[in-house]
């Protein structure tokens, strides 16, 4: 009669089903084999994602239970960030963890108190943390602890092996924060605009990536993030619309559209399309912000950002009186989070409870 005694287990390996890659592996734990989907069917993506786990793998079958801030770092890098596209990318979360490990780099997650939060807190508003002697401001030390918080709720409900797993009521289940950041509420005017719309023209070839990338600013309200990374595959010039979600993108909090370009934006594209030499619509994924800066302040628009441009999209649309759910459709955020930040610009806000009252006086002077 067969058996399974002695039989020589295979090492982990890719394999796709149904179009999708799945790691196949033996479980220790569950004493059985197992697998786990990578949700991509791009062989290229898959590899690298499988590259990270094995690495994980390898760093969690050691004997010892590590549990020290950076480890856990790698582990939710490789098994949550990689694998799951986590709303923040690896780059975003590389650079805010910076800090982090500089200050709890070796301490243990279950040996953080409230008081080395604060202690935190205060080292990184003094400017005691890094290399430059910057004084960091409330929001990025938020994201920053936003970022630790993500990681050891990850080392308590999903890191794998469940060995790993630290109980909750060893950990600090919420950390303190400084408060949030005043909203930014710096709208462009329309005469800010003429002038962008004037220095952009497209005309030239110099400075040709800064000025399409004011343009798609302008006129699709999409994160700077969304139109660096921008493909000519997401830009349907005939039917006239953008996919600022890649293909192979899936959605998370901060969502990509599809979305009309505007007739004036059409005739930039067209033009770009024609100039094109790479499959990115600004041609590369480098960095914008300097140059963005350069030419506001050439135009002596001040105190303005990228995001300033997404503002002002979301503004001039509601204030024209467009529905908040043509605007959720067009910038990806949530109805509720439009109403905390636009509702009282709207010129039907509140205008008709103000009615129901001019009404009722009517009624009472008419029985007069």
């Amino acid at each position: 009669m067969p058996t399974n005694k002695g039989r020589k287990r295979k090492p982990p390996h890719l394999v796709c089903r149904d179009g999708v890659y799945y790691v196949c592996f033996y479980d220790e734990e569950k004493g059985r084999s197992g697998r786990q989907s990578f949700g991509t069917e791009n062989l290229e993506k898959a590899e690298e994602i499988f590259a990270g786990w094995l690495d994980a793998r390898k760093k969690s079958q050691r004997a010892q239970v590590i549990s020290d801030v950076q480890a856990c770092f790698e582990l939710y890098m490789n098994q949550h960030v990689l694998l799951n596209k986590s709303a923040k990318s690896q780059e975003s979360i590389d650079v805010n963890r910076r800090a982090l490990e500089s200050f709890f780099g070796k301490m243990n997650i279950q040996d953080i108190e409230r008081s080395h939060i604060y202690e935190y807190i205060d080292a990184r508003k003094a400017g005691k943390i890094g290399s430059t002697n910057k004084k960091i401001k409330d929001g990025t030390i938020r994201r920053e602890l936003t970022i630790l918080q993500a990681v050891i709720n990850f080392m308590v409900f999903s890191v794998e092996p469940r060995s790993l797993r630290i109980p909750s009521n060893e950990v600090i289940t919420r950390l303190p924060k400084p408060p949030d950041s005043p909203a930014k509420e710096r709208v462009l005017s329309e005469a800010e605009l003429n002038k962008l719309r004037q220095e952009c023209d497209m005309k030239s070839n110099k400075q040709a990536r800064t000025h399409l990338f004011v343009w798609l600013l302008m006129e699709t309200g999409a994160r700077a993030g969304a139109v660096k990374n921008l493909t000519w595959e997401q830009v349907d010039l005939e039917r006239q619309i953008i996919k600022l979600l890649p293909n192979d993108g899936v959605q998370n909090n901060k969502r990509r559209p599809t979305i009309p370009m505007s007739q004036a934006l059409h005739d930039v594209l067209v033009r770009a399309k024609a100039n094109a030499t790479t499959r990115y619509v600004l041609g590369h994924t480098g960095a914008t912000k300097d140059a963005l800066k350069r030419i506001l302040y050439k135009l002596g628009i001040r105190n303005a950002s990228a995001h300033t441009f997404r503002h002002t999209f979301a503004t001039r649309l509601v204030k024209n009186g467009a529905a908040l759910a043509d605007v959720s459709a067009l910038t990806g955020d949530s109805i509720a989070t439009l109403e905390k930040k636009y509702i009282h610009l709207s010129p039907t806000y509140l205008r008709k409870a103000i009615g129901l009252l001019s009404n009722g006086l009517t009624e009472v002077r008419a029985g007069a």
